[in-house]
C-alpha cells in the first residue's frame, strides 16, 4: 500500500474518537455521581440539623417551669442552655454544659460535629447575623416560646460549595394555656371564682321588692376574720327605705357565667328583673337563706311622739362587745361570742323612763340600761349580752318593752329590731363561700355601720363581702397542703365524674379518654364538642380509689419521687404532676345522677393519697389533719409540661394561674 493509502486508511480510523467518547462520557458519569454524592450529604445533613433544632426547642420547652419563679434570669438561662446542649451546638456552649473539659453536646450533626452554629429566640439565622435574643418578643420566659435557628456553613462538597455555602434549620416551641384538657384526673373540684359579684337591697315585709342595687368590684386577697378571703366592694348606692319597711335585707349574688358576667359583659345580669329572676339565672348563686337578706337594715321612723301604753320604736343598732370578727357585729363567722345592744324608744317624756314610768327594756335576753335621752326619745344599752351560738345562721331579735308597776302594767314587743347573723367557724358551711360582710354608710363609706336607718331619706349604703374558698396555687413550698377529695359529704355525689371509663378505678389508672374545654355559659347537659359538662359519677368507692391511685402512681411497685422540694422547677413529665377539673362550689350540692360546668382547669402536685402502696413509704408526704376515705393531698401548682392530647390556646402568662400550660411545637 502507498504512503497515501496508509494515511488515508489512518484518517479514517474510528478508534480515537470512541476513546475521546468514553473520556467525555466518563468525566459527565463523574460529574452526575458527584452531584448525587453532594446532594444526598445536602439533604442527610439539612435533614439531621432539622432533627437538632427541633430536638433543642422540644428540650429548651422542658425548662420553662423555671418561668413562674422570681428569678427569670436563671430560667432563660436554664432554657437556652438544654436549647443548646440538645440541638449539638458547637458555638457558645451551655453554661457549665460543654467544652474541652465537660461532657460532649448532644446530637451532633453527621460527620460534621465542630460547625453547626445556633441561636437562640434570634431574628436571622447565624449565618445571617442572628444573635442571640434579639427576638423583640424577648428571651424565653418574656415571649413565651423557645425559638432555635441554626446553621450548618462547612458541607462536605467537592465542588459546590461557593452555589450553596450553608444549610439552615429553623424549630419553635409555643407555650401555650390548656384550651381543650385530655387526661383528666376523674375529679371536678369545687371552686369558688366569681366573675361578678352583685348586692340587692330587697323589701323583705313586701315581696322583696327591689329598694337597690349595687355591683360590687373585686380587690385583693386579705385576712378578714381571720381566714384569707377575695374581697368585693362597692358603693355607695343611694336607697330609700320606704315608711314601714322596717326589714330590708341585702342579698348577696355571685355570677361565674361567662356568656353574661365579667368585667366586658357589663351588670345586666344584676339589673334586671326581681331578686328571684337575678337568683334564677345560670350560673348565678345567691345568698339569702330563703329570699331573705344575709344582711339586714332596720328601718324606723323619726316621726310622732309616743306614750308610756304605746312607745315607738326609734333605732335598735348592736355593737361588737367582745366578738372579734371584722365584720361583728351583724356577721359573725365565729359565733358563741357576747355582742352589745343599744336601742332607742320614744316614750313621750323627756326624763327617764326608767325612773319616772319604771320602764324596762330588753332586747333578746339582755335586759337594757337607761343611758341619756334626747327630747322625748330615750336610749338605753348593754354592752356584752347577747350571745348568738355558733352556726346559728340568721338570729332575728325581738325588743320587749314595759312601763308601770303591778297588775296590769302595759307591756309590748318589737319584732325583728336586729338579725345577726353567725357561721360556724373557718368551715362557714352556713353561708359558703361568704365569710366576711358589712354594710356601712355615708357618701364615702366612713359613716359607720348601716344596719339601722331612718325611713324616707335616701342613704348612701356601702357593701363589703369576702368570699373564702377560692383554689389558689402554691406560692412556694411552704404552702399548706391541700386535700381532695373522691368522697362526699352525702352518700351520692363524691367529686369525681364520669370521663369515659367502665369505672372510676379505670379513670383513675388511665385519666379521663373525654375531652373537656371551659363552659362559656351553656346549660349542662349540652352536646358541645369537646364537652363543657362533665357527668357526675355518683356513689362511694373508696376502693377503687385507693387501688387505682396505686396502680397508677406505683406502677411494677416503683413508687415515682416526690420533687415537691423543686417547686416550681418541676421536672416537665413528673407522674405527680395531674390536671383536674373546676367546676362551680355548688356543683355537687344535692343528690342523684347530672352534669356539672366546667369552669376552668388545675394542675395538682400529688404528695400523697389514702392506702398507698407501702414502697411509697418515706417518699409519700404524710397524711394532713382532715384527710380521710377517698382523699388525696398536695398542692395545686404552676405547671408546664405534656398533657397529653390536651389542646393549646392563648400565650401562657407565667403568672400565679392554676390553669396549666402545654409545649407545642409551632415552626
Amino acid at each position: 500500500m502507498s504512503v497515501h493509502g496508509v494515511i488515508s486508511k489512518l484518517m479514517h480510523a474510528e478508534r480515537g474518537a470512541v476513546l475521546v467518547m468514553v473520556a467525555v462520557w466518563m468525566s459527565s458519569g463523574i460529574a452526575l455521581v458527584t452531584f448525587v454524592i453532594d446532594a444526598g450529604h445536602w439533604f442527610e445533613h439539612n435533614r439531621h440539623l432539622q432533627l437538632q433544632v427541633d430536638a433543642g426547642a422540644l428540650a429548651g420547652a422542658g425548662s420553662f417551669n423555671g418561668c413562674f419563679s422570681a428569678n427569670k434570669a436563671a430560667a432563660n438561662q436554664a432554657i437556652e442552655n438544654a436549647a443548646r446542649k440538645y440541638s449539638g451546638a458547637t458555638n457558645s456552649p451551655p453554661t457549665g454544659a460543654t467544652g474541652p473539659t465537660g461532657p460532649p453536646v448532644l446530637n451532633a450533626q453527621v460527620n460534621n460535629k465542630q460547625n453547626v452554629t445556633v441561636v437562640v429566640n434570634s431574628q436571622n439565622y447565624p449565618n445571617n447575623g442572628g444573635a442571640d435574643n434579639t427576638d423583640p418578643a424577648g428571651q424565653p420566659c418574656q415571649a413565651g416560646y423557645i425559638d432555635v435557628k441554626a446553621a450548618d456553613t462547612n458541607l462536605p462538597w467537592l465542588f459546590a460549595k461557593q452555589l450553596v455555602p450553608a444549610t439552615v434549620a429553623h424549630a419553635r416551641v409555643s407555650i401555650l394555656q390548656v384550651a381543650s384538657l385530655g387526661g383528666s384526673l376523674p375529679l371536678a373540684v369545687r371552686d369558688v371564682n366569681p366573675l361578678d359579684v352583685g348586692a340587692i337591697f330587697i323589701n323583705e315585709g313586701s315581696g322583696n321588692a327591689v329598694l337597690g342595687r349595687q355591683d360590687l368590684t373585686a380587690g385583693t386577697n386579705q385576712l378578714l376574720n381571720g381566714v384569707n378571703v377575695t374581697g368585693w366592694t362597692g358603693g355607695p348606692v343611694s336607697v330609700s327605705i320606704p315608711s314601714g319597711a322596717s326589714q330590708v335585707g341585702v342579698v348577696i349574688a355571685l355570677c361565674s357565667n361567662a356568656a353574661t358576667c365579667g368585667p366586658s359583659k357589663g351588670t345586666a345580669w344584676l339589673t334586671s328583673g326581681s331578686v328571684a329572676a337575678v337568683c334564677g339565672e345560670l350560673y348565678v348563686q345567691c345568698w339569702n337563706n330563703g329570699s331573705s337578706g344575709l344582711d339586714f337594715i332596720q328601718g324606723y321612723s323619726t316621726t310622732g311622739t309616743g306614750t308610756a301604753a304605746a312607745p315607738i320604736l326609734r333605732s335598735v343598732t348592736l355593737t361588737p362587745g367582745n366578738c372579734t370578727d371584722n365584720s361583728a357585729p351583724y356577721f359573725l363567722l365565729n359565733g358563741g361570742c357576747k355582742l352589745g345592744v343599744q336601742a332607742q324608744l320614744d316614750f313621750g317624756i323627756t326624763t327617764n323612763p326608767a325612773t319616772a314610768l319604771s320602764a324596762t327594756v330588753s332586747v333578746g335576753p339582755c335586759n337594757l340600761s337607761y343611758s341619756s335621752s334626747t327630747g322625748t326619745t330615750s336610749t338605753w344599752s348593754a354592752s356584752t349580752c347577747l350571745t348568738v351560738a355558733s352556726g346559728a345562721g340568721q338570729a332575728p331579735q325581738t325588743l320587749s318593752w314595759s312601763t308601770g308597776t303591778g297588775r296590769g302594767h302595759p307591756t309590748g314587743t318589737f319584732a325583728n329590731v336586729a338579725r345577726p347573723f353567725a357561721n360556724d367557724g373557718p368551715t362557714d358551711t352556713q353561708s359558703y363561700p361568704v365569710a366576711y360582710m358589712q354594710v356601712s354608710q355615708g357618701a364615702s363609706c366612713a359613716s359607720g355601720l348601716g344596719n339601722s336607718v331612718p325611713y324616707g331619706a335616701a342613704t348612701n349604703f356601702c357593701v363589703g363581702v369576702g368570699t373564702l374558698g377560692n383554689l389558689r396555687v402554691a406560692a412556694d413550698t411552704t404552702d399548706p397542703t391541700q386535700i381532695l377529695k373522691f368522697i362526699g359529704s352525702n352518700g351520692s355525689h363524691s367529686g369525681a365524674i364520669n370521663c369515659g371509663g367502665t369505672n372510676l378505678y379505670a379513670d383513675i389508672v388511665g385519666g379521663c379518654t373525654n375531652a373537656y374545654k371551659r363552659n362559656t355559659g351553656e346549660s349542662c347537659p349540652n352536646t358541645t364538642i369537646p364537652a363543657d359538662c362533665a357527668l357526675i359519677r355518683t356513689g362511694q368507692k373508696v376502693g377503687q380509689v385507693r387501688q387505682g391511685m396505686n396502680d397508677r402512681f406505683v406502677p411494677s411497685s416503683v413508687c415515682p419521687a416526690n420533687n415537691w422540694s423543686l417547686y416550681p422547677n418541676i421536672p416537665s413529665g413528673d407522674p405527680r404532676a395531674v390536671p383536674v377539673i373546676i367546676t362551680l362550689s355548688d356543683a355537687f350540692d344535692g343528690s342523684g345522677s347530672g352534669y356539672v360546668p366546667v369552669t376552668d382547669f388545675a394542675s395538682f402536685y400529688v404528695t400523697g393519697w389514702d392506702g398507698d402502696s407501702a414502697v411509697c413509704s418515706g417518699i409519700n408526704e404524710a397524711a394532713p389533719a382532715g384527710a380521710g376515705n377517698g382523699t388525696i393531698w398536695g398542692h395545686f401548682i404552676t405547671y408546664v409540661g405534656d398533657l397529653g392530647s390536651s389542646t393549646g390556646g392563648s400565650t401562657c402568662t407565667f403568672t400565679a394561674s392554676l390553669s396549666p400550660c402545654i409545649p407545642v411545637l409551632t415552626d
